[in-house]
């Protein structure tokens, strides 16, 4: 459980039982709710953290994965920084 209230694209990855379990596969309606888009804010920000190798880090004290490479990091808005630091896109998806 998380120490305070923590919101989730359906497809993060959570760690539970030593398993990588889709946020929106543990949605039970009462502890762990699906937010409607129309009840979310008009605008809102995701922060991907990606390290050296995937790995899982505490997200409002919840084991959590962090970034896998399969999204397009042409929609990040630091793809511009990444292309400097590494030369070119890396990921498996482009």
């Amino acid at each position: 459980m998380p120490h305070s209230d923590l919101l989730l694209s359906a497809d993060h990855g959570l760690i539970v039982a030593g398993m990588v379990v889709n946020a929106g596969a543990l949605v039970n309606g009462g502890t762990i709710c699906f937010v409607d888009l129309a009840d979310m804010p008009s605008e809102f920000t995701y922060y991907h953290i990606e390290t050296e190798a995937h790995d899982e880090i505490l997200a409002n004290g919840l084991r959590a994965e962090t970034l896998v490479d399969y999204i397009g990091r042409k929609g990040f808005d630091n793809y511009a920084e990444y292309l400097d630091l590494y030369g070119c896109d890396r990921s498996s998806q482009k």
